[in-house]
């Protein structure tokens, strides 16, 4: 009986693992669906690096600074489409870290700068 409980508590665990989404692809999703809208050159630059950085598995913390760098000017100019406005909600929320690189990841994120 314990045996067979263990057993149903690990498949449950796997389960509930393989229904989590990857920020990666949360964030791929999102930003394929931005490329169909019209939106500023910048924004599009920076979303078109961010997606080839996705498919050559560079590091998602990395993509994430680099796409919030690059598309702080666009937001300060209140150009930002309606799905830029989103992924950039979602990076600086921390929307797209569900594989967990923690506080001080998100902290590093938020205060760091060029």
């Amino acid at each position: 009986m314990f045996g067979k409980k263990k057993k149903e508590a690990a498949e449950k665990a796997k389960e509930a693992a393989s229904k989590k989404t990857d920020g990666r692809i949360l964030l791929y999703s999102d930003i394929i669906d931005a490329l169909y809208d019209e939106m500023p050159k910048d924004e599009r630059e920076a979303l078109l690096e961010a997606k080839q950085q996705l498919e050559h598995k560079v590091y998602l913390g990395k993509i994430m600074y680099d796409l919030r760098i690059a598309l702080e000017p666009v937001v300060i100019k209140s150009q930002l489409s309606p799905q830029g406005k989103k992924i950039f909600w979602n990076i600086t929320a921390g929307g797209y870290q569900l594989t967990g690189v923690g506080l001080a990841g998100q902290a590093a994120m938020l205060f760091g700068g060029r």
